[in-house]
């Protein structure tokens, strides 16, 4: 899919979440924009594995790679 259809796909979810993160510091966002697009395209697969079981929902893989970045976060 081309990033610029993603982002438009996106945008009313990311409005939401923003409203939350300004409202609650504690809040992080991980944004699998970063981890499954490039300049152009985001992917639903990549060299090993589906990263989507479905047009909206990550595949066990996908959730694994979503999951090591929330890790990221916990102190």
């Amino acid at each position: 899919m081309l990033r610029t259809l993603f982002v438009l796909r996106t945008n009313k979810f990311k409005k939401s979440i923003n409203e939350v993160i300004t409202k609650h510091s504690n809040v992080k966002l991980v944004n699998v924009e970063d981890k499954f697009c490039d300049d152009r395209y985001c992917y639903n697969a990549d060299d090993k594995s589906f990263l989507y079981r479905d047009q909206d929902h990550l595949s066990k893989y996908g959730s694994v790679i979503v999951a090591e970045e929330i890790i990221k976060f916990i102190p």
